[in-house]
């Protein structure tokens, strides 16, 4: 786990007599990607030399307007608008919400104090004070998430006293939507280890189901969501798996551990050592194919090798493009510093391993067969006990029993069977296998607590799984919470101890997410609508609807935050935020005050406006503010191509009016005027982000509204600015869609209507 104590380091820069070039001090900051803020940008040339390659997102700052526009102007030059911007600021209050920015360099920092550099810096973050290097330890009370349920001992609770109610947007990514509801997820693993967010996912387009799965692994930076690298995953599960279908062990195949990723990079492919901050492959475990599960502890690591699942080859389960099952399933132990072989241990003759039941805590590794619970040596891997538990080995795909290890108890939550019953159940392993239709559901699942000295039973209690999903069981302290109604009792005595309200209020949802639960210290995030927040001591103290898991993985509490991935539900469309989104709870303190200063800017293109739209121009979006998409013009039945232009980017809709065309290129910033005769360019203005609409003309004037937070009013005679207004609260911004934009962005297509303009600051996508 990375800790460092908590207060500022600071260093002093060696030869910071003479100061290096900006390019040379990024490169030996030791930061390796993500956001850097210039400040003091002045024309810009310099702030382009610090994008040293595509993992940095580079932003200068200056309190001259003049010289940010000459260095938006020399940013577009470059090719580089977007990845590379510039904006004007105070000079005290850098436009960042809290722990964003990976590197901030200032040779004079001004009126900027240390305290407000400190704030918007990322946990590990560094600046760079003329001649000092500042670092931003890790803070006390945040915790990471290093393995599926959140460590080795599978007790899905994070160590983290910051994370709350999801109220502050901290990033947002692509893409927006899962690829389909009733098919295999769209994002099988999620996890995060030193600041930096790892998770395999599909990015074929979401358009068509029937497009092949194209597999990734993708690692951003934890705290500001910039991509830092990609790597391809060949061969995965069938994406067209019903989404109760399994497998259900796709979230056990990745662990970050410090700066070390471990993962399968195909569904048959070996275990692989990943350097999380580049994506070389470092190291290739032998001996590792068709390892469905991993777990790395005290420099070891754990893997459950050969597979869970046997098909059916006649009229049953199908295995498109699926390779076939093994006849072997086995747990083996490798040293992560060599990649040499530990150990190997094979289950009982009649016994089998059961998915996601491997847990590792302190000396021990134990797992569930389908005959008993067994406790190896973590040492040599072999038994110290095993204690025989019945259990139905046919069962549905998403079930699986939950494994949680403490340093005196082994707790397991299992539907329990008759030594009859389960004789019914039990079947031959390789001829149906774990995902068998057939499972009694009428076995009640029942939570039983083991001694992990010797393996006898404690006591037990009746719980019960989720919904498509297994039981939870959470430990905190001497606190045992299970689900689904969350009833707490002793771990060592199985006495029920508290009793709260869990439930809130009823918001239409008539079942619970199909994905497992998650928890904090303090609190249990659930999925029954959106994300519910349930403080262990007051009950539910809250509904977010409008944010919530993915199916099969759910939510990620860590880093003081919550990560919820992309989704493919349609329930709450008008309200639900989209995409890969990371949350935050009230930021308080001046970070959260209204902005006192006046939101009105005046340029020198400011005054009367002359020259209304004639009837037959389109000078808004669908021509006017009913959005009609109706024109007073004639067209001949057969049409040619007049002229073209090459304007470059992803560009919206264009408008017409006043002889001239004008168009935005939405990722580079930038709003085009074309004569529309002929085509040919008359002015571009370059903005402070995304115009994602087109503008509109009205009387002389071109408006539009900015990712940046402002509207903005051009000359449309030569693109000089008229005015600006902030309609953002303040001046925040966040990581969103790989670029920094407004907490409150304002939608390109502001609305005009009897001389009043009409627009909104915010986002729900």
């Amino acid at each position: 786990m990375f800790r460092t104590v908590a207060a500022v380091v600071v260093f002093l820069v060696a030869g910071s007599g003479m100061r290096a070039d900006l390019a040379e001090r990024v490169r030996t900051s030791g930061v390796e990607g993500g956001i850097v803020v210039h400040v003091g940008c002045g024309d810009g040339r310099e702030t382009l030399t610090a994008r040293l390659d595509e993992r940095f997102v580079v932003q200068g700052l200056d309190v001259d307007g003049e010289k940010v526009q000459q260095a938006r102007k020399n940013i577009l030059a470059a090719g580089l608008c977007g990845p590379v911007t510039a904006r004007q600021f105070n000079g005290k209050e850098l436009p960042y919400v809290d722990n964003l920015v990976n590197l901030v360099i200032a040779d004079r920092p001004g009126g900027v104090s240390r305290d407000e550099i400190t704030r918007v810096l990322a946990p590990g973050g560094v600046a760079i004070l003329g001649g000092q290097k500042i670092v931003k330890p890790w803070p006390e009370g945040i915790d990471q998430w290093t393995h599926y349920l959140h460590g080795p001992d599978n007790n899905a609770v994070a160590e983290d006293r910051v994370a709350y109610k999801p109220r502050a947007l901290q990033w947002m990514a692509a893409p927006l939507h899962g690829r389909s509801h009733e098919e295999l997820a769209s994002l099988s693993a999620c996890v995060t280890a030193n600041g930096r967010v790892f998770y395999i996912t599909d990015v074929a387009p979401p358009a068509f189901i029937r497009f092949d799965g194209q597999w990734e692994l993708v690692a951003r930076d934890a705290f500001n969501g910039m991509p830092l690298w990609k790597k391809p995953i060949p061969l995965w599960s069938d994406h067209l798996r019903h989404f109760r279908a399994g497998p259900v062990h796709l979230p056990r195949r990745l662990v970050a551990v410090g700066d070390r990723v471990y993962v399968t990079l195909g569904i048959d492919a070996p275990v692989v050592e990943i350097d999380a901050a580049t994506g070389e492959v470092l190291k290739t475990f032998a001996g590792t194919q068709r390892t469905e599960e991993i777990s790395v502890s005290d420099g070891v690591l754990y893997l459950v090798v050969g597979t869970s699942e046997v098909f059916r080859t006649g009229g049953g389960l199908h295995t498109r493009r699926e390779p076939d099952p093994t006849s072997f399933r086995h747990i083996a132990a490798y040293d992560t510093a060599s990649g040499d072989p530990i150990w190997k241990h094979e289950a009982p003759q009649k016994g089998f391993i059961l998915p996601l039941t491997m847990s590792v805590r302190g000396k021990s590794v134990f797992y569930q067969s389908t005959d008993g619970v067994v406790r190896l040596s973590a040492a040599d891997g072999k038994p110290v006990w095993h204690t025989p538990r019945t259990t139905a080995a046919r069962r549905m795909s998403f079930s699986s029993p939950t494994v949680v290890a403490t340093d005196e108890v082994l707790l397991v939550a299992d539907a329990l069977a008759s030594e009859e019953a389960a004789a019914q159940e039990k079947i031959q392993w390789g001829v149906h296998g774990w995902n068998e239709p057939g499972f009694n559901r009428r076995l009640q699942p029942t939570l039983c607590a083991y001694s992990v000295e010797d393996g006898r039973e404690l006591w037990r209690v009746p719980a019960s799984e989720g919904y498509n999903s297994p039981v939870d069981v959470f430990v905190v302290g001497d606190d045992v919470w299970v689900g689904s109604d969350f009833r707490c009792y002793d771990l060592m005595t199985g006495q029920e101890t508290k009793t709260i309200s869990w439930r809130g209020p009823n918001v239409g949802m008539p079942h619970h997410r199909c994905y497992r639960d998650k928890a904090t210290e303090r609190f249990i995030y659930t999925g029954r609508s959106g994300i519910e927040v349930v403080d262990m001591d007051k009950g539910c103290v809250g509904n977010n609807s409008w944010i919530r898991g993915t199916c099969q993985y759910g939510i990620m509490p860590a880093n003081g935050l919550l990560y919820a991935p992309p989704h493919a539900c349609a329930c709450f469309a008008k309200v639900k935020l989209d995409g890969f989104c990371a949350v935050a709870h009230h930021r308080a303190g001046p970070s959260m005050e209204f902005s006192k200063a006046p939101a009105l800017e005046k340029g020198p293109g400011f005054g009367k406006g002359t020259g209304e739209a004639g009837a037959e121009d389109w000078p808004m979006y669908r021509h006017d503010s009913r959005r009609s998409g109706i024109a007073a013009t004639e067209l001949p039945a057969s049409l040619e191509p007049c002229w073209s232009a090459a304007i470059g980017g992803r560009l919206t809709q264009s408008v017409v009016a006043a002889g001239r065309v004008f168009v935005a290129s939405i990722d580079r910033h930038t709003v085009h005027a074309l004569d529309a005769k002929d085509g040919t360019r008359l002015w571009n203005f370059i903005a402070g982000g995304r115009v994602d609409s087109p503008p509109v003309y009205y009387k002389g004037y071109v408006l539009f509204g900015c990712a940046d937070g402002w509207i903005y009013s051009l000359r449309a005679s030569d693109g000089v600015l008229a005015w600006r207004f902030r309609a953002a609260p303040q001046e925040r911004l966040a990581g969103v869609w790989d670029q920094l934009e407004s907490v409150w962005p304002v939608h390109g297509a502001v609305q005009l209507q009897n001389d009043m303009l009409y627009a909104v600051a915010g986002r729900n996508s």
